[in-house]
């Protein structure tokens, strides 16, 4: 019984920390932002605006952009995406 609540207390633990240092998003909606094209060669060039954060998927943080010059929008995740510095 000793081992058995030791591990139940373990587990908790773990899943207490893990729940605190989730994964965070880095952009918020309405920003600015551009598109790594690398892998994409069929989207638009230009800057896009974040128009939704959406939930972790498979350890990812997605975003829902949009861009003017499409009329669709696209899924992407965070590793592409590059905050735009506004002009003064």
């Amino acid at each position: 019984m000793i081992v058995k609540n030791s591990l139940t207390k373990d587990r908790l633990l773990i899943a207490i920390f893990c729940y605190n240092f989730r994964m965070a998003h880095s952009y918020k909606v309405g920003q600015r932002v551009t598109m790594d094209r690398s892998k994409i060669f069929s989207s638009a060039p230009g800057t896009y605006v974040i128009v939704a954060a959406l939930p972790e998927s498979g350890g990812r943080l997605q975003y829902r952009i949009k861009s003017e010059l499409e009329k669709h929008e696209r899924v992407a995740e965070q590793s592409q995406l590059h905050l735009m510095l506004e002009q003064v």
